[in-house]
C-alpha cells in the first residue's frame, strides 16, 4: 500500500500514531475514488480511509464535501485521523476503544472484530519498523 507523503504530519498534528493510522487505511481497504455501501444504515464509505458519510453535515462546516473525501487522499486521511483522535479523547485516552468506535460509532460491540484486526496490523507495522532499524 502507497502511503501518502501527508500522513505523518497529518498523524503528528492530531497526535495520532502514524502506523496506526496506516493500521486503519490498511484494515479499511479503501482507496481514493473509492465510493463503498450503501450500508445497512444507508450511509456510505468514502475514499482511503473509509470516512462515512454520517459526517457528511459535520464537514460541511470546514467546506469538505463527499468530492474531497473521494478525491483527496491527504483530506480523507486527515478527517479519519480528527475523527479517530476525537474518539481517543472522547473514550479517556484507550485506543482500543476509540478504534471501535471510529468503525461502529457508538455501537462500541459492533467494532470488536475490527479493533482485532487493526491493532493486529498495528502491531506487524511496528515489528517491521524494529527489523527495518
Amino acid at each position: 500500500m502507497l502511503i501518502p507523503d501527508c500522513l505523518p504530519d497529518i498523524a503528528q498534528y492530531y497526535n495520532v500514531p502514524p502506523l496506526l493510522v496506516q493500521s486503519i487505511m490498511i484494515t479499511e481497504g479503501g482507496k481514493v475514488g473509492d465510493k463503498i455501501g450503501p450500508n445497512r444504515n444507508k450511509t456510505f464509505d468514502l475514499g482511503i480511509m473509509q470516512v462515512n458519510t454520517v459526517w457528511k453535515e459535520e464537514l460541511k462546516k470546514f467546506k469538505i464535501d463527499e468530492h474531497d473525501l473521494i478525491w483527496d487522499a491527504c483530506i480523507n486521511i486527515a478527517v479519519g485521523t480528527w475523527i479517530l483522535s476525537s474518539r481517543y479523547e472522547e473514550f479517556d485516552h484507550d485506543w482500543t476503544t476509540a478504534i471501535m468506535a471510529y468503525n461502529a460509532g457508538y455501537k462500541l460491540e459492533n467494532g470488536r472484530n475490527y479493533a482485532f484486526k487493526v491493532l493486529t496490523t498495528w502491531n506487524k507495522l511496528h515489528k517491521q519498523q524494529e527489523n527495518n532499524q
